[in-house]
């Protein structure tokens, strides 16, 4: 069920970073998607890494609560 693609990181102003699943890494990353503690849930907040910068986002703003990784999934709002 894969897919194989190709995208050029530097039309984001980044590079490609193969460490683990490559993805592009921004110049000013300060986290990756694959860092201890990124998509994590924290009660009903979850932390993201987004755009090489650390975030979170408050699940229950939006009526949801915050689902920890399972079945292959990532942590998410639900």
């Amino acid at each position: 069920g894969g897919r194989e693609t190709t995208f050029d990181c530097t039309a984001l102003g980044a590079t490609c970073d193969a460490t683990g699943l490559p993805y592009c890494k921004p110049a000013q990353a300060t986290c990756t998607p694959f860092d201890p503690g990124v998509n994590a849930c924290s009660g009903s907040t979850i932390s993201l890494c987004i755009g090489g910068q650390p975030a979170t986002l408050d699940c229950s703003t939006i009526g949801l609560v915050c689902a920890p990784p399972a079945n292959g999934q990532t942590a998410h709002c639900q």
